[in-house]
Order: C-alpha cells, then structure tokens, then sequence
C-alpha cells in the first residue's frame, strides 16, 4: 500500500496540477507527500542561494495550505543540480511508493538530444512514475493497464496492487495481440470468411492467454479488452471509460491525463 509519495515542481501551472493530483491521491491512499523543487547549482553562489531561500519560502507556504485545507502530512525539499538529475536523485534518497509530476514543457533543440525532464524521470526512475497531464477533477475512478504478458508487464500488476489502485479503482486491462497471417491470406485469395475464423481463434487464444496471466498474479479486473493490433491503440482506447491511463507496459511509467 502506498505510504509516501514525492512531486516534482518548478512552481509552474503544470506543476500545480502535479501537486494537486499528488495530494488528491495522498489523502485518498492515507500517505504522506514531499514536495520536491531544484535549484540550479551551475551558477553564482549567491544566486543559488537566494533562489533557495525563495524556494523554501514558497514550498513553506505550499506545505502549509496542504496541511491545513487537505490533512494531508507533508513536507518539502529544496535540492540542487539539474532538475531531473536532482529530482530522480530525490527519489532515488526518499524511496517514495510513487513519483508524480507535471506534463512535458518542450525545449525543441534540447530535447532532440536529452528529452525533456518527465521523459527523462520516466526513462530513468526505479520508482512508478505519474505524470499528471491535466487539471485534477477528483479522485481517479478506473485505471486502464496495458499488458503484453512479459515481465515487466507483470511489475505493473505488482506497481498496481502496491499502490492499491485495484482497490480504490475500477481496474480494466487491455492486451493487443497480433494475427500476423491475416493480411498473407487475403493477398494469397483465400476467402474473407476463412480469414475471419483465423482472426477469431487468434483473439480467443489471446484472451485465454490474458486469463491465464492475470489469474497467475491474483489481479481480477473489472474489464478486460483484447485488441488485434490492426490500428493505433491510441484510436481505439477513446471508447474506454478511464480517468486515468494507459499505465503502461513498463512498470514504472504511468500517464494520467485526467481527460
């Protein structure tokens, strides 16, 4: 169960709504929050130290409304370095349950080469990472995990029922299998009834499979999708009822939009 939860900010409007939605999950999950903010150190020392001193004062102020108005423990870091070194150092010295931060600012040139700080935090962190997209509306109600049956699909049922999203969450799981002869079968002129049969037992050895998996980790989900992978899964995950996701295939890297 989750007991400690770290977030990233830089005092922007995208950082707000990571906070928000770490605080939103840390009351909800009974655990404590640290919010997390770096000061560049590659400059004068007396700059690096009046912008710490102005960091600690307004995480001072933050730590304090989310004590009074949410119940939420918490308290704050002020670290230096770059900021997703520094963060994921945070991370690496706290051990929190779970990593939260805002959406993707782009650099266009910088991130041709280094990515940008939430892809970097998500490449890179040994804890889950969620990356809070929008503005918080409430307490996430479905989480939508996509499994391809490997290992590090199976360290993300474990992340799940860690963080006992399966529990305060309606669960749905989506596997996207593959019928690799079916377009050989159309070109070679066999009939579109009989590759429609093939495509059927495909999805039904894939679902069996799914089962199997699942059943193997003790995760009963509310709902489960098998997709053939004919499309984007992007264009089919619309029609899916979530306020949170995908969670990904690999363990650690989660998305909530908050669409």
């Amino acid at each position: 169960m989750t007991k400690k939860i770290v977030v990233g900010t830089d005092f922007s409007s995208r950082s707000d709504r990571a906070i928000r939605r770490a605080t939103i999950l840390a009351k909800s999950l009974s655990a404590s929050l640290t919010l997390v903010h770096a000061v560049k150190d590659d400059q004068a020392p007396r700059l690096v130290e009046a912008e710490r001193a102005a960091a600690e004062s307004l995480l001072a102020e933050q730590v304090l409304a989310i004590r009074q108005i949410d119940g939420v423990a918490c308290q704050s870091l002020v670290v230096l370095g770059d900021a997703s070194t520094a963060f994921l150092q945070a991370c690496k010295d706290l051990e929190p349950d779970l990593a939260v931060i805002g959406p993707h600012r782009r650099h266009l040139f910088r991130d041709v080469f280094v990515g940008t700080t939430a892809e970097r935090a998500i490449r890179v962190s040994r804890q889950p990472v969620l990356m809070a997209n929008g503005t918080p509306a409430g307490e996430y109600r479905h989480v939508l995990l996509a499994v391809d049956l490997s290992q590090t699909s199976a360290a993300a049922l474990n992340a799940v029922e860690h963080l006992g999203l399966d529990r305060k969450t309606a669960l749905s799981v989506v596997y996207v299998f593959d019928a690799p002869v079916a377009s050989t079968m159309l070109f070679s002129g066999i009939g579109k009834a009989d590759v429609a049969d093939y495509v059927r037992d495909q999805e039904q050895r894939a679902s069996q499979e799914l089962s199997e998996f699942l059943q193997g980790h003790g995760i009963l989900p509310a709902t489960t999708f098998v997709r053939r992978a004919d499309g984007p899964m992007r264009r089919s995950s619309s029609s899916w009822p979530t306020n949170w996701g995908p969670i990904s295939w690999r363990w650690a890297r989660m998305a909530g939009p908050d669409s």
